[in-house]
């Protein structure tokens, strides 16, 4: 997902949250930027913290 196509989900209001996030691709989520902007409380360890991590 291109960094511009989540800046458009966050304007019309849609949270993407990255649920289960297996070890390979984590670095290269963190090293790229994206979990900054995407938040790093939008990276959860399973679906029972994506709730929380919408609100």
């Amino acid at each position: 997902m291109s960094f511009t196509r989540q800046r458009s989900l966050q304007r019309r209001g849609i949270a993407l949250v990255l649920a289960n996030v297996n070890e390979q691709p984590l670095p290269l989520i963190k090293c790229s930027g994206f979990e900054a902007i995407i938040g790093d409380a939008r990276l959860v360890r399973n679906l029972d913290e994506v709730a929380a991590a919408t609100r």
